[in-house]
């Protein structure tokens, strides 16, 4: 595969998943600035992929280039358990509550991306991001977080 073929399904990629995620926000329902709907953010975020892909695409079409280029995933395993936990996540969220499953991904994450059993740091750390997030979404923002089995 040449490298500018890569480069434009790339950008061609990107692109098409940042339309989808505005067509399923608008969906949601996407308010206003000062009324943001549950799709708002979402939509700002697709917005933002589709139109970096184009700059992204123009410049990879701009510059050009020959030769082949070898595709490799040296990290296809710890990307496919990034993806299994994070469907685990959302899958346990409602279940075992925002605070457990939230804590227990953020271990599981630090532990893929470390690659080794979680030390203090990395549980200090997931405490910290966990309290964290429950703060600003309970308290600073009062979005209602899945209580679960454990609060509850």
């Amino acid at each position: 595969m040449r490298q500018l073929d890569a480069e434009v399904a790339g950008a061609s990629a990107f692109f098409t998943l940042g339309v989808l995620t505005v067509l399923g926000s608008k969906q949601l329902g996407i308010g206003t600035a000062t009324q943001p709907g549950p799709g708002f953010f979402s939509s700002g975020i697709g917005a933002c992929m589709a139109l970096l892909s184009v700059f992204s695409l123009v410049s990879a079409i701009r510059q050009g280039t020959s030769g082949r280029v070898r595709v490799t995933f040296p990290n296809l395993p710890a990307i496919a358990a990034l993806i299994m936990a994070l469907a685990g996540y959302g899958l346990l969220v409602e279940r075992a509550g925002f605070v457990l499953t939230t804590l227990a991904f953020m271990l599981t994450v630090q532990m893929i991306a470390a690659r080794a059993s979680p030390g203090w740091r990395q549980a200090v750390i997931s405490v910290a991001v966990t309290a964290t997030l429950y703060l600003v979404f309970q308290t600073l923002l009062r979005v209602g977080l899945p209580a679960g089995g454990w609060w509850g």
